[in-house]
């Protein structure tokens, strides 16, 4: 019982650290992102085990191919093109501008 008591904790715990890092990220990629002025495109559809399929995508900084993935509820389809807000220090942190807007 008590190591249920736990794992439990330690679940909602996570859940919410989880979702506080995400909210962080968005709200900093707001602030300090810079939007690229090149398309990134979606390259593939990535089902999985989940029951909702993600698209990775792909762009390209100063010469360096980066990659990053979206839920495919946003009505984008394999090949198109979006625009993507990233961090310019560290471009492997980025989010499709769609998203966050």
């Amino acid at each position: 019982m008590k190591i249920k008591n736990i794992l439990t904790v330690f679940i909602i715990v996570g859940g919410i650290s989880y979702a506080l890092y995400c909210s962080l990220i968005t709200d900093f990629l707001l602030k300090y992102g810079e939007t690229i002025h090149t398309k990134a495109v979606v390259e593939e559809r990535l089902t999985g085990k989940s029951s909702y399929p993600v698209l990775r995508y792909r762009f390209f900084y100063q010469g360096q191919a980066y990659i990053g993935f979206v839920s495919e509820t946003s009505c984008l389809r394999v090949f198109d093109t979006i625009n993507v807000v990233f961090l310019e220090t560290n471009p492997s942190i980025n989010r499709p501008l769609n998203e966050i807007k």
